[in-house]
């Protein structure tokens, strides 16, 4: 068994190496600006992007780990995660001597790893056509022939060890509760309020204020420039079922409302809600000041106010230690 504090910790140092190493010349950096890119040329899913930014960057890690030679430990490769097992043949499995060798093969197998995912998971993308041509521009400019399909990572080198890698994290995202085959679909949850159209005045017909009501626009453009003809769902609201990294079932619940069971990671409690009891409590109420203290703080915000934060893993100074585990606790 590995240890997950340790793991967190070593996806952090590499990727805040990754940020300081080159400001930008790493494959590690280039593959992750594609993983963005194909984000951009996608729909808005938020949550679904999110599981993809987290699954290309474990398979990073695992294609790094696999040839590191210190004490670095895989995540998913020959673990067992949330019942998927990744099978692993460490034993016969040959890791170069020189390091350069071994750099080559990371940079390989990362390669091959994160270009299979995002060959699947955005397959079917707006832009598809788009992002299909990026990845492959990055193949072409690291010498790689996209051809290579083995996953006999003992035979056939790095290159088939980021495209086992790879297979194995698409068959784990399979069963991980995302319901990726659904396309992401709810499979309890339903819209209790009809669709409020902006265009017109009112509240079309609302029936319950204190639940979610989906915006129907008579026109909408979505974040990747394509005009959108449906309703877009409520996003992601059983992904407390899908597997996710670092977080503990301590701090899970179970919150049933309408029949429908949803799993929440640190619940902090119901909102406020409208008293529909009574029909003049509304302006005298807390949920009214809620979402007139979201305007009053928005009003703070200002582009134009010269400060400038950067957070990026290279403002870290980065200075080679690592930190202690219980930093990542």
């Amino acid at each position: 068994m590995f240890n997950i504090q340790y793991i967190i910790s070593a996806f952090s140092m590499l990727f805040i190496a990754i940020g300081v190493y080159g400001q930008g010349t790493h494959v590690a950096v280039d593959w992750n600006e594609n993983v963005l890119e194909a984000i951009r040329n996608d729909y808005a899913r938020p949550t679904v992007h999110a599981r993809n930014l987290l699954h290309s960057s474990i398979i990073m890690y695992d294609c790094w780990a696999a040839y590191d030679t210190t004490s670095s430990q895989q995540y998913l490769l020959g673990n067992t995660i949330n019942g998927y097992t990744c099978d692993f043949d460490s034993s016969n499995f040959v890791i170069p001597a020189s390091l350069i060798e071994r750099r080559a093969a990371q940079d390989i197998a990362m390669s091959y790893g994160v270009y299979r995912l995002i060959k699947h998971r955005y397959m079917s993308s707006p832009q598809v056509a788009s992002t299909m041509a990026n990845i492959s521009m990055q193949m072409a400019i690291q010498g790689l022939d996209t051809l290579v399909i083995s996953t006999d990572y003992l035979n056939h080198g790095p290159a088939a060890l980021g495209n086992y890698i790879a297979e194995q994290m698409i068959a784990f995202g399979m069963q991980d509760g995302a319901n990726e085959g659904g396309d992401y679909a709810s499979t309890c949850y339903t819209a209790v309020n009809p669709n409020i159209l902006p265009e017109d005045p009112g509240t079309s017909g609302i029936i319950d204020p204190n639940h979610w009501q989906p915006i129907e626009l008579s026109l909408s453009i979505d974040q990747s420039g394509e005009i959108v003809t449906e309703v877009p769902p409520f996003l992601g609201p059983e992904w407390g079922d899908v597997f996710g990294f670092a977080l503990r079932d301590s701090n899970l619940t179970a919150v049933m409302r309408d029949t429908c069971l949803y799993n929440t990671y640190h619940n902090p409690g119901p909102p406020v809600y409208l008293d529909t009891t009574i029909a003049s409590s509304f302006d005298e109420s807390f949920y009214k000041w809620g979402f007139g203290l979201v305007i009053n703080w928005s009003g703070h915000l200002d582009p134009s106010d010269g400060v400038m934060w950067d957070v990026g893993p290279g403002s870290l100074k980065y200075d080679g230690e690592t930190p202690p585990v219980e930093d990542f606790a």
